[in-house]
């Protein structure tokens, strides 16, 4: 785990990109979510409040998800975003998931 080697410097830069979230970070540095939130907290670095809108539309991502077989991880690849936040758009569009034999 990577989480030791956090420099402050690093995490400002590395956010100042303002595509990069807290989840990313968290995969960058190869450690969780809370402990990147709790480094932001404790060394007072502003965290956005409202994270980048994406720009996702429901038959979009069904037509990958479920007519191309596209998995979670590469939609978000393809747009530029977290896989949570694919999760989460499927989740509140009632957009169901495959099971893992699928």
């Amino acid at each position: 785990m990577r989480e030791e080697g956090i420099s402050y410097e690093e995490l400002v830069e590395l956010y100042s990109n303002p595509t990069k979230s807290l989840h990313d970070l968290a995969d960058y540095f190869k450690c969780g979510y809370h402990s990147i939130r709790r480094y932001m907290i404790e060394w007072e670095i502003p965290i956005r409040k409202h994270p980048i809108k994406l720009k996702l539309d429901k038959k979009t991502i069904e037509k990958l998800y479920w007519d191309e077989k596209v998995s979670v991880e590469e939609i978000a690849k393809r747009f530029n975003c977290h896989l949570v936040s694919i999760y989460k758009f499927m989740r509140k569009n009632k957009i169901p998931r495959r099971l893992r034999r699928e």
